[in-house]
Protein backbone atom coordinates (compact mmCIF):
# COMPACT_ATOMS: atom_id res chain seq x y z
CA UNK A 1 0.00 0.00 0.00
CA UNK A 2 1.12 3.27 -1.10
CA UNK A 3 -0.15 6.39 0.39
CA UNK A 4 -0.23 10.13 -1.42
CA UNK A 5 -1.93 13.32 -0.58
CA UNK A 6 -2.48 16.05 -3.36
CA UNK A 7 -4.72 19.11 -1.95
CA UNK A 8 -7.03 20.88 -4.11
CA UNK A 9 -5.27 22.14 -7.62
CA UNK A 10 -1.99 22.65 -5.30
CA UNK A 11 1.30 20.80 -6.98
CA UNK A 12 1.49 16.90 -5.83
CA UNK A 13 5.12 17.01 -3.42
CA UNK A 14 7.53 14.47 -2.96
CA UNK A 15 11.09 14.78 -0.99
CA UNK A 16 12.42 11.38 -2.27
CA UNK A 17 12.85 10.47 -5.47
CA UNK A 18 10.74 7.86 -7.25
CA UNK A 19 13.12 5.09 -6.95
CA UNK A 20 14.08 5.75 -3.42
CA UNK A 21 10.37 6.40 -2.09
CA UNK A 22 10.30 2.47 -0.33
CA UNK A 23 13.54 2.93 0.87
CA UNK A 24 14.24 3.41 4.59
CA UNK A 25 14.65 7.24 5.20
CA UNK A 26 16.04 7.21 9.20
CA UNK A 27 14.78 9.36 11.59
CA UNK A 28 11.12 10.45 11.17
CA UNK A 29 10.84 14.01 9.90
CA UNK A 30 9.07 15.98 12.49
CA UNK A 31 9.63 19.81 10.98
CA UNK A 32 8.55 21.41 7.94
CA UNK A 33 12.01 22.59 7.27
CA UNK A 34 13.49 19.48 7.02
CA UNK A 35 11.34 18.68 3.96
CA UNK A 36 13.05 19.97 0.51
CA UNK A 37 10.29 18.40 -2.39
CA UNK A 38 11.73 17.03 -5.64
CA UNK A 39 8.42 17.20 -7.23
CA UNK A 40 6.38 19.17 -7.85
CA UNK A 41 3.57 18.77 -10.54
CA UNK A 42 0.12 18.31 -11.30
CA UNK A 43 -1.66 15.03 -11.40
CA UNK A 44 -1.09 13.79 -14.49
CA UNK A 45 2.43 14.50 -14.17
CA UNK A 46 2.30 13.07 -11.03
CA UNK A 47 1.10 9.93 -12.31
CA UNK A 48 3.23 9.79 -15.45
CA UNK A 49 6.26 10.33 -13.72
CA UNK A 50 5.91 8.87 -10.29
CA UNK A 51 3.16 6.72 -9.89
CA UNK A 52 3.83 4.58 -12.77
CA UNK A 53 7.50 4.70 -12.09
CA UNK A 54 7.44 2.70 -8.58
CA UNK A 55 8.90 0.01 -7.92
CA UNK A 56 6.92 -2.24 -7.04
CA UNK A 57 4.07 -0.37 -9.59
CA UNK A 58 0.76 0.25 -7.80
CA UNK A 59 -1.74 -2.19 -9.57
CA UNK A 60 -4.54 0.20 -8.24
CA UNK A 61 -4.49 3.83 -8.06
CA UNK A 62 -7.74 5.06 -5.47
CA UNK A 63 -8.34 8.89 -5.60
CA UNK A 64 -10.69 11.55 -4.39
CA UNK A 65 -10.72 15.34 -4.23
CA UNK A 66 -11.81 15.99 -0.88
CA UNK A 67 -13.59 19.75 0.09
CA UNK A 68 -10.90 21.65 -1.25
CA UNK A 69 -12.04 25.39 -2.35
CA UNK A 70 -9.44 25.24 -5.37
CA UNK A 71 -10.59 21.73 -6.89
CA UNK A 72 -9.28 20.99 -10.23
CA UNK A 73 -10.90 17.62 -10.66
CA UNK A 74 -14.36 19.72 -12.15
CA UNK A 75 -12.54 19.88 -15.53
CA UNK A 76 -13.67 16.82 -17.39
CA UNK A 77 -10.12 16.85 -19.17
CA UNK A 78 -8.21 16.81 -16.86
CA UNK A 79 -10.52 13.74 -15.29
CA UNK A 80 -9.76 11.78 -18.55
CA UNK A 81 -6.00 12.66 -18.59
CA UNK A 82 -5.86 11.59 -14.97
CA UNK A 83 -7.67 8.18 -16.48
CA UNK A 84 -5.96 7.90 -19.84
CA UNK A 85 -2.49 8.39 -17.61
CA UNK A 86 -3.17 5.39 -15.12
CA UNK A 87 -4.56 3.27 -18.30
CA UNK A 88 -1.45 3.85 -20.23
CA UNK A 89 0.57 2.06 -17.47
CA UNK A 90 -2.40 -0.71 -16.81
CA UNK A 91 -3.46 0.72 -13.64
CA UNK A 92 -6.87 0.42 -12.30
CA UNK A 93 -8.61 3.60 -11.03
CA UNK A 94 -11.08 3.89 -8.36
CA UNK A 95 -12.43 7.47 -7.89
CA UNK A 96 -13.52 7.19 -4.01
CA UNK A 97 -16.28 9.73 -3.73
CA UNK A 98 -16.38 12.09 -1.23
CA UNK A 99 -18.61 11.75 2.00
CA UNK A 100 -21.38 14.78 2.32
CA UNK A 101 -21.14 16.64 5.17
CA UNK A 102 -24.41 17.60 7.11
CA UNK A 103 -24.51 20.68 6.00
CA UNK A 104 -23.42 20.24 2.79
CA UNK A 105 -25.31 21.41 -0.40
CA UNK A 106 -23.33 21.87 -2.95
CA UNK A 107 -24.90 19.88 -6.01
CA UNK A 108 -21.41 20.46 -8.13
CA UNK A 109 -19.14 18.21 -6.25
CA UNK A 110 -21.81 15.32 -6.23
CA UNK A 111 -22.21 15.68 -10.30
CA UNK A 112 -18.56 15.50 -11.58
CA UNK A 113 -17.61 13.07 -8.56
CA UNK A 114 -20.62 10.80 -9.84
CA UNK A 115 -19.52 11.82 -13.60
CA UNK A 116 -15.79 10.35 -12.42
CA UNK A 117 -16.81 7.66 -10.47
CA UNK A 118 -18.60 6.15 -13.26
CA UNK A 119 -15.41 6.47 -16.00
CA UNK A 120 -13.10 5.22 -13.73
CA UNK A 121 -12.67 1.26 -14.05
Amino acid sequence: VTYLQKFGDYPFKSSWNVSEVHRNHGKMITQESQLKPLFLVGWVDAIKDFVCEMDPKPAVFIFNQGWWTNNDLVEVTLQNDILDALRACDIISIYRMTNKGRDETDRNVEEYESQLCNAAD
